[in-house]
């Protein structure tokens, strides 16, 4: 009798400290931080729809129309915190060569970068314990900086062109909604949509010979994010 109340003692004291290591390692794996990478499509609510850019750049980079596909467009850092509230940091690169038809107004080209500061709350369902779904809502802040060309004139002899190369330069508000398949609570991938409005100005200039009055700058992005990420 003695003997088995030992070998008792013995197999529950393994089983509270299998137990406690089994919560330790757990605990170890409720990642605080995630990075994620991915490209972009855009909207613009006008007569250019939606078209991806294919040919990423990280934003700090120089060469942003021209680069190889292997580099992201899109990028994003964030910090979850209690309640499983995110604070992150992104930014991605938009570029397109439109096909105008000489039409004053016109738009020719367009390309822009972008920060976003957003906060935001995320929801877990676990399918398994390999898979979960993740939601996430997210306001946001924003900064966009870069340019259209857009068609004003050219000469009788259709060697000189007038274009207006209207900067962006305005902080814009918004909101993201995201979706992710999480895999062993590390690796996920998925997507985000989001829309900003951007207090943009025009840039013509009243001025200038070749105003053109009903130009109005982009203001709207509904902007969608493919992406796969990590967390650690």
């Amino acid at each position: 009798m003695k003997r088995l109340l030992l070998f008792i003692t013995f197999f529950s004291t393994i089983r509270v400290q299998a137990n406690l290591t089994a919560d330790s390692l757990q605990h170890k794996k409720q990642y605080k931080n995630f990075i994620e990478v991915g490209y972009n499509a855009a909207w613009f609510f006008d007569m250019h729809r939606l078209a991806f850019f294919r040919q990423g750049v990280l934003s700090w980079l120089p060469n942003r129309p021209i680069t190889t596909p292997l580099v992201p467009s899109y990028i994003k850092y964030a910090r979850i915190f209690k309640h499983n509230i995110e604070l992150g940091l992104s930014s991605y690169t938009y570029g397109v060569l439109y096909q105008y038809k000489k039409t004053k107004g016109d738009l020719m080209y367009r390309w822009f970068d972008d920060v976003t500061l957003s906060m935001g709350r995320s929801f877990t369902v676990s399918l398994n314990k390999f898979v979960a779904l993740k939601y996430t809502i997210s306001p946001s802040v924003s900064y966009r900086w870069g340019t259209e060309w857009v068609y004003l004139a050219e000469n009788d002899y259709h060697d000189v062109i007038h274009i207006c190369s209207c900067d962006y330069n305005s902080f814009g508000l918004g909101g993201t909604g995201s979706m992710d398949i999480v895999l062993r609570n590390r690796l996920y991938f998925g997507g985000s949509l989001g829309y900003t409005y951007y207090f943009e100005k025009s840039k013509l200039k009243p001025t200038s010979t070749y105003y053109y009055k009903d130009y109005k700058p982009n203001r709207d992005v509904l902007v969608f994010h493919p992406r796969l990420g990590v967390l650690f």
